[in-house]
Order: structure tokens, then sequence, then C-alpha cells
């Protein structure tokens, strides 16, 4: 009788081992956006495309450990973007655009990570290329490199250091945008 017990008292065991794991067995992986907040708005121009380039281009988060190997990429294992950052970048864009203009707006995203320069401090870092294009002709074109200062030490203080982050590259390019006539509407050169 003893022996018919065991495995029905192992599959017991093991059941509520299962049960237990998917409970608190460490912290849940947390996905981050570029919130909700309005960004600073664009002058009058058409969001185009908007791309991350490899590795940037996947829902991994990633960071540089600087001060040990800053051409390591690493990637954060409980925090991750809601969407690929190129994707996040559009809709930040998107909502700080009229859609209204005479040029359209393309970017590319080459970098998006928090970068170490000691174990306790980091930096966000943001690189994109911008390019207006009116019809069939480019206007201009825009290199960016954005660091953000006191980014913290973690996937969440990462995440809202680049969105501040976006948010100076869009009032950047705002100020560019502005600059090029070519892009303004009738209405913008009548006043």
């Amino acid at each position: 009788m003893y022996a018919r017990r065991v495995p029905l008292l192992v599959a017991l065991v093991l059941a509520l081992a299962g049960c237990t794991a998917n409970r608190g067995g460490g912290d849940p992986a947390r996905s981050y956006d570029l919130g909700i907040a309005i960004p600073p708005g664009l002058p009058d121009v058409h969001i185009g495309s908007v791309r991350a380039v490899p590795p940037f281009d996947t829902l991994d988060m990633h960071y540089r450990l600087a001060y040990r190997n800053p051409a390591e990429l690493l990637a954060y294992a409980q925090s991750r973007w809601a969407a690929p950052p190129g994707e996040l970048l559009r809709k930040r864009l998107s909502r700080a655009a009229s859609g209204a203009g005479r040029c359209t707006l393309n970017v590319e995203l080459h970098e998006a990570s928090q970068v170490f320069r000691t174990r306790d401090t980091s930096e966000a870092l943001l690189e994109i290329q911008a390019v207006l294009v009116g019809g069939q002709r480019r206007i201009g074109e825009r290199s960016l490199r954005v660091i953000e200062s006191d980014a913290g030490a973690g996937g969440p203080d990462g995440a809202a250091a680049i969105t501040r982050a976006v948010d100076r590259a869009i009032r950047d390019l705002a100020n560019w945008i502005a600059t090029q006539a070519a892009c303004r509407s009738d209405t913008a050169k009548a006043g």
C-alpha cells in the first residue's frame, strides 16, 4: 500500500512546486514605452518612415558598461520595450506633428541605450539620422546625438532617461525644421 502512495505523493509535490514557481519565483519582466505626456511640438511636417537599425529593432532594452567595454551591448533581463524603439519613436513623433505641411520627416534610429560610465552613474544615449523630403527632393539631412545624464541604475530609470532624450531630439528637430523655408506652409510664409 505504501508503494502505491509514493508516486501519488511525488506527483502532488511536483504539481504544488509548479504552482509556487509561477506565483513568486522572481520579478516579472516589465515593459516600458515613451510615456503618455505630450511631446514638444513639431512645425508643419508629415512623419514618414521611422525605423531602427539592428540591434535596436527588437524589444530588448540595451545598456553598455562603458567602464568595462564600451563596445559590448547588453540587454536587461527583466526590462523590455513595449514595442521596438523605432515604433515607439514613430508614435512619439506622430504625437508631436501636425500632419500638415510640405515636407516629410524620415528618421532612422541608430542608438538608444543606457551607458554606464561607472557602476553607479549612467546616461541615456540616443542617436538618430533625420532626412527632410519635399515632394521628390531631399531638403536636408541632420544627425542628432543626444545624451541625457542622470539615467539611474536600472531599466526603469533608463527608459525614463531615453524618453527625455527623445523629447530633446524632437525639440532639436523642431528648431531645424523651422529653418527650412521649403517646408513652410503658405500660411506660415504669409505670417
